[in-house]
């Protein structure tokens, strides 16, 4: 109950007679205690005052229990949610009696150091609002202003371990009272009791975090050398136990340098150079035996436990000179291998190890994409329409050498893919080629109906023994022709080791020995990896994560050759992903414009942007991949609105042609979509959802390669695709037609013109069509088109990557060159 004393309260100044009226009428002030403490001369007071005293408890209990419900409904209010007051806390002739006022006007805005001795203080009472009071200095303990008051309550939470609490009572004197002593008092408490609560808790790198900030606070603190120092040492012990020993040394160094002396500094100095001792004579006794890979194993550990260690310049460089071996990072392996996927990077990176295509695309050129061919030349005749292939002399298959491929066996892989009754079977090549016919032993004619732009891209085929004449191969996975090969029995869960191939025609002087991709399960990782030099080069950056790596001297950041286009993909099959008017109200219920600048960590990227068809834009306005794109389709805008109208609709269609089909359907409006297991695609996918719950759909995100969506996609709706649109006259085709990644019919229209397309001898023809198919996929709403996306993959300076701005990241892998590392003389 809150009690209000006479000789410490009054209102405004008023004649003694007036004051003891209003007491006895209004009964707004009750006098409790002895007024002569401060006005002698009144002792008659005190003798009313213990009259009223009975008289007014009754009304007092009651506010006090109004008072008391109020408290308990603002404890579960934040004290810095609340509206400001200070506090006053009285004497003990008062009983201690703490006020709560309206914050008080200081003279010049500042609270004063000390507290006057004598006079009054005005103020208003929080549970008088209103009405002015006047308190008497004398009685006046302390004053405790409400950013104090919120200073004092974070400390409690501190004591409480309610941390997060704490720091916003702490943010909020940050933004509101920046110049409040003590803030970084309690801040510093806060620090170091929340590091030590995640220590205990074994959360080591937050309590690292935290720890640092307390010594950029205070170097000195008391507990921080102790707390840091068992906190590096933990995390030392955990990055040991995981093989990461150059993330353990960069703890280690920082340790040291902020407590030199400190007995953990020792002790793992010891522990590493004496490792790297015995690491090095085990170096020298393989060099001696020429087991050159160990060697090259040998040398990276030792660089990685003690790079400064005396005497390991000339066996480490030596060890790299013999068996050169580049380390990739990559965020997820290939659980298929094919150069020319569409929409597989993991498919397409790997598959480049191991096979090469008949005809491989290199990037954009003047019109169209350019193209070699690895196993000969061809050379285009006759205005486009005849097709001319010189085949190498004597050119075995890797792992084959009595097999050499030859033009009869290139002829008759030609002919099969102009049958429909052959597996090999592809459309659009069928509906051109007239006649295939050798020559001259090695020569390889082929005929077409009519000219066609880009014959090149009808032939990103794999070639190997199983294209012979004869030969019959049943296994999923065929053997290479690529320069390299798999290596089972040397890779685990967290690498997978590629070899050199021997009989690789190709095979280059000083390229890799050995390629390793090392998968990690965050950007960040790979890139600190490559930081440390752990790796030599990362084959695809998260588009947010490019500012912690583009300062770095040792290290070059360059980009692929052509953006891929993201999209949903549906399965047509699916009762609600089949539904046209469900999927435009996919389209207009995501903000795709914020996706995206999500995606980007707020950075403008040229050739990032939100796309409205199958094609992309072109990262430039004279860009020659862009003859696809229809500039004048502007992408769909955000329209949750329509997209709920649309949706309802949808979903009664479905309803209703379920119910009359007889198969069951489910009571709300619920999709499945998978994503690749990346965090790029992964993220994207958990804002779309969001968006979408938001009207009412549920989502559901399932990770899937995009061999299992392909296999096993039956009760999956949409799949986040990343498609290679590299040569859109041939791509559309594999994008949208019978065994794309669309599951199901698309609609007869669009087929209609994708057959037209087919016709189309020149550019300018080619072009319309193809932007009559990107109205087509509009209008219907085929695919849905999010935005298109620039990769980017950074490298060491001491490999050497053969070129710049590749389709793909082992696009010029015989080229690659890997320098040793240059060590200090020893």
């Amino acid at each position: 109950m809150i009690r209000q004393t006479r000789n410490v309260i009054d209102e405004r100044p008023k004649s003694r007679d007036a004051r003891r009226m209003q007491a006895r009428d209004e009964r707004r002030l009750v006098p409790l205690c002895g007024i002569s403490t401060v006005l002698p001369q009144w002792c008659a007071w005190v003798v009313f005052g213990c009259a009223l005293l009975g008289a007014l408890h009754g009304a007092l209990s009651a506010e006090a229990q109004q008072s008391d419900s109020q408290e308990a409904a603002e404890a579960n209010v934040p004290l810095y949610d609340r509206l400001p007051y200070d506090e006053i806390q009285l004497d003990a002739a008062n009983d201690d009696l703490v006020l709560k006022c309206e914050p008080i006007e200081w003279p010049d805005g500042r609270f004063p150091e000390t507290l006057p001795k004598q006079g009054f203080l005005e103020v208003e009472l929080v549970d008088k609002p209103g009405e002015k009071y006047r308190v008497a200095w004398p009685h006046v303990v302390e004053v405790r202003p409400f950013p104090q008051l919120i200073l004092n309550e974070a400390s409690r939470l501190v004591d409480e371990k309610k941390f997060e609490s704490a720091f916003d009572h702490l943010l909020f004197l940050i933004d509101n009272y920046p110049e409040w002593p003590g803030r970084d008092d309690v801040y510093a408490k806060l620090l170091l009791a929340e590091a030590r609560d995640f220590l205990d808790r074994g959360v080591y790198d937050r309590a690292l975090a935290d720890l640092e900030r307390l010594y950029e606070l205070d170097d000195r603190y008391a507990g921080l050398q102790e707390t840091y120092s068992l906190t590096i040492d933990k995390l030392i012990e955990d990055y040991v136990s995981r093989n990461e020993v150059p993330a353990a040394r960069e703890l280690l160094t920082r340790l040291e340098t902020h407590f030199a002396d400190d007995p953990v500094v020792a002790k793992w100095k010891k522990r590493w150079i004496d490792q790297a001792t015995r690491l090095l004579e085990r170096l020298r006794a393989a060099l001696d035996a020429g087991e050159d890979r160990e060697a090259a194993s040998l040398a990276r550990n030792v660089l990685q436990i003690w790079p400064a260690l005396p005497g390991i310049a000339e066996p480490v460089q030596e060890a790299f000179r013999r068996f050169p071996r580049v380390r990739v990072g990559v965020l997820g392996f290939a659980d298929a291998y094919d150069p020319a996927s569409l929409c597989d990077w993991n498919a397409r990176r790997t598959g480049r190890l191991l096979y090469r295509t008949l005809m491989e695309f290199t990037g954009p050129g003047q019109e169209g994409g350019t193209y070699v061919c690895p196993w000969g030349s061809l050379s285009v005749e006759n205005l486009g329409a005849r097709l001319s292939f010189t085949l190498e002399a004597e050119r075995p298959f890797p792992n084959s050498p009595d097999l050499v491929f030859s033009a009869a066996d290139l002829a008759s892989y030609m002919l099969e893919m102009t049958s429909p009754e052959s597996d090999r079977y592809a459309p659009q090549w069928a509906s051109i080629v007239e006649r295939v016919a050798t020559r001259e032993g090695r020569i390889v004619d082929v005929e077409l109906r009519h000219a066609f732009v880009r014959p090149e891209g009808l032939l990103r085929c794999r070639i190997g023994p199983w294209t012979m004449v004869g030969t019959n191969w049943d296994d999923e996975q065929p053997p290479g022709t690529g320069p390299y090969a798999p290596e089972p029995s040397l890779s685990n869960d967290s690498e997978r080791v590629f070899q050199q191939l021997d009989g690789y025609v190709a095979k280059e002087t000083g390229q890799p020995a050995e390629v390793v991709e090392q998968r990690f399960v965050r950007g960040r990782d790979a890139l600190r990896a490559l930081r440390r030099g752990e790796i030599d080069i990362v084959d695809r950056i998260n588009p947010w994560e490019l500012p912690m790596i583009r300062d770095e001297s040792d290290i070059v950041v360059d980009q692929y050759a052509v953006p891929l286009v993201h999209c949903l993909v549906p399965n047509l099959e699916r009762p609600l992903a089949g539904n046209r008017d469900l999927r435009r109200a996919i389209v207009y219920g995501i903000n795709r414009e914020r996706i995206l600048n999500n995606l980007l960590g707020g950075a403008e990227i040229e050739g990032c942007q939100v796309i409205s068809g199958p094609f992309a834009q072109g990262v430039s306005f004279d860009d020659p991949l862009d003859y696809a794109y229809d500039d004048t389709i502007e992408p769909r805008p955000y329209d949750p609105a329509l997209a709920l109208a649309l949706g309802e609709v949808a979903f009664s269609q479905a309803a209703a042609k379920a119910e009359k089909a007889g198969t069951p359907f489910p009571e709300a409006l619920k999709l499945v979509i998978g994503h690749p297991p990346t965090e790029s695609a992964a993220e994207a996918c958990s804002e779309i959802k969001e968006q979408l719950e938001l009207l009412g759909i549920e989502i559901e995100l399932v990770p899937l390669t995009y061999s299992q969506w392909k296999t096993q996609g039956d009760e999956v709706d949409f799949f986040y695709c990343e498609v290679a649109m590299w040569e859109p006259i041939v791509d559309v085709y594999r994008l949208l037609g019978r065994g794309g990644p669309v599951l199901g019919e698309v609609s007869p229209y669009l087929l209609q013109a994708m057959d037209e397309l087919a016709e189309a001898v020149d550019w300018r023809e080619i072009a319309r069509r193809l932007r009559k198919i990107h109205r087509l996929v509009h209008d219907d709403v085929t695919i849905i088109p999010l935005w298109q996306m620039r990769d980017f993959y950074a490298y060491r300076k001491r490999l050497n990557p053969g070129g710049r701005q590749p389709v793909v990241l082992y696009q010029n892998v015989e080229k690659w060159r890997i320098q040793p590392p240059i060590l200090g003389a020893q």
